[in-house]
C-alpha cells in the first residue's frame, strides 16, 4: 500500500536506518509505526521471492531497505542460497545497539548464506556485532548459526567501466563535454561533484573549503568554476534532507554572492538527475572530481570518473573515510573534516605535476577496469554456488 511503502522507505529506511548507519549529524527518529511497516514490506517481498525463485535457486538480496528478508526467506524456503549485500556503512556495535530492532536487523542479515559489505570495516562491525549482541564466534569471517555457517565478507563494488570509457569516446559526449566547458565560460580549471542529496556526502565541508580557497586567494574565481550536483530523491524527501538542501543553496548563493562576477557564478549548482551519458560528459569537461563522503562508501563517481578520463589527465580528491586506498589507488586523499587539510588536498591536486596526475590516473583506471561491476556480481553469485568458505578480504 502507498502509506506501508512511505513509512518503510522514508519513514524507517530513509530515517531510522539511513543516519544511524551512516554516523551524521541528522538524529535518527525512531517510530513503531515505521518499524511495523518496514516489517510487513519485508515479508512481503521474501514471499515474492519464495514464490518465484526455483528449488535450490540463488537469490541476492540488496540494500538496507531489505535486511529482513533473508531471515523471512530461510524460513520459506530453507533449500535456497540466500546473499545479502549492504552497500551503505554498517555501524559499530556501540552505534547499532541504539536501535530498538538491533536484534531483528541481525536475525534476519543471519538467515542468508552469505553477507557482503562494501569495505572490511562494515564486514568487521557485523561480526562484532554477532559476538556482541548473540554471542557468535565466527572462524575467519565465517559465523555458525545453528548448523548452518554464514560468510560475512568484504567485497569492492564496481562500475561498468567499459561502458564509461566507450561513451567517453563518442563524438556526441566529447561534444557535449566541449559545449559545457564553454558554457562555464571556457574557465582555467573545473572543479566536479555529484552527489545524492544527504548529509553524509560531505557537500557543505567541501563547500566551506571552496569558500575559504576563494576568500584567501587560493582559487581565482576569474579563472574558476566549480560545479555542484546534486541527485534529487526519486520520492519525497525527508525533512532532514529538505533542510540540507535549503542549507547548500544558501551556502551556494553567499558564495556567489561574494566571489562571483557580473555575469557569471563560481559555483554552477544543478539539483536534478543525469543519465550516464551526461555524467561522463560532465567528468570530461572537469579537472578535478571531488569525493567527500563521512563515511565508508564505495565512491561509484570516483571510479566512473576515472573510466571516462581515457585522454590521460585528471584528478580525484577522495575522502579517507570511505574506503581503503586499493578501491581507488591514485586518489588524493584527505580527512573532509579537516577543512584545512581539505583545502590544501584540493590546491595539491590542481598543482601537481602533469606527469604525476596521468600515473595517478593510470593506477585509478587499472584498478577500475580489474574490479568493475560485472566481477563484483559474478563474485558475489559464484560465492553462493560454491562450497562455503572464508571470504573477508583483507583491506587490500
Amino acid at each position: 500500500s502507498h502509506p506501508d511503502a512511505d513509512a518503510h522507505r522514508r519513514g524507517y529506511s530513509d530515517s531510522t536506518l539511513w543516519p544511524l548507519y551512516h554516523g551524521v549529524h541528522d538524529r535518527p527518529v525512531f517510530q513503531r509505526a515505521w518499524r511495523q511497516a518496514y516489517h510487513r514490506v519485508n515479508r512481503r517481498f521474501a514471499a515474492a521471492a519464495a514464490a518465484a525463485a526455483g528449488p535450490a535457486a540463488r537469490v541476492l538480496v540488496h540494500g538496507h531497505r531489505l535486511q529482513l528478508v533473508p531471515g523471512f526467506l530461510r524460513k520459506l524456503r530453507p533449500d535456497l542460497r540466500i546473499g545479502f549485500f549492504l552497500p551503505t556503512p554498517f555501524p559499530p556495535p556501540e552505534i547499532f545497539a541504539r536501535l530498538p530492532t538491533r536484534s531483528e536487523i541481525l536475525t534476519g542479515l543471519l538467515g542468508a548464506d552469505l553477507v557482503g559489505f562494501p569495505g572490511p570495516q562494515a564486514a568487521h562491525n557485523m561480526l562484532r556485532l554477532c559476538h556482541d549482541l548473540l554471542g557468535l564466534g565466527h572462524d575467519n569471517g565465517v559465523l555458525r548459526v545453528g548448523e548452518r555457517p554464514v560468510t560475512v565478507s568484504s567485497r569492492t563494488v564496481g562500475v561498468d567501466a567499459a561502458e564509461v570509457a566507450r561513451l567517453a569516446g563518442l563524438p556526441s559526449v566529447r561534444a557535449r563535454a566541449r559545449q559545457l566547458r564553454r558554457r562555464l565560460g571556457d574557465p582555467h580549471t573545473v572543479l566536479l561533484g555529484i552527489d545524492h542529496l544527504d548529509a553524509s556526502q560531505g557537500i557543505e565541508q567541501r563547500l566551506t573549503a571552496y569558500e575559504d580557497l576563494l576568500r584567501a586567494g587560493g582559487l581565482d574565481a576569474e579563472r574558476t568554476a566549480i560545479v555542484q550536483v546534486v541527485l534529487p530523491d526519486p520520492t519525497p524527501t525527508t525533512s532532514a534532507r529538505q533542510a540540507l538542501r535549503g542549507r547548500i543553496e544558501h551556502h551556494v548563493g553567499r558564495i556567489n554572492g561574494d566571489h562571483a562576477r557580473m555575469g557569471g557564478a563560481v559555483v554552477h549548482y544543478l539539483h536534478q538527475h543525469h543519465d550516464l551519458a551526461e555524467r561522463v560528459a560532465l567528468y570530461l569537461a572537469a579537472d578535478v572530481l571531488t569525493v567527500t563522503g563521512l563515511s565508508e562508501d564505495p565512491c561509484l563517481v570516483g571510479k566512473e570518473y576515472a573510466a571516462a578520463r581515457t585522454g590521460g589527465d585528471g584528478a580525484v580528491v577522495r575522502s579517507s573515510l570511505t574506503g581503503a586506498e586499493a578501491d581507488l589507488p591514485g586518489a588524493y586523499r584527505v580527512n573532509p573534516h579537516d577543512g584545512e587539510a581539505l583545502r590544501e588536498t584540493v590546491l595539491t591536486a590542481l598543482r601537481s605535476d602533469p606527469a604525476d596526475r596521468a600515473a595517478r590516473l593510470r593506477s585509478m583506471q587499472a584498478a577500475v577496469h580489474r574490479r568493475d561491476a560485472a566481477r563484483w556480481a559474478a563474485e558475489l553469485l559464484t560465492a553462493l554456488t560454491a562450497p562455503v568458505e572464508p571470504l573477508l578480504e583483507a583491506a587490500t
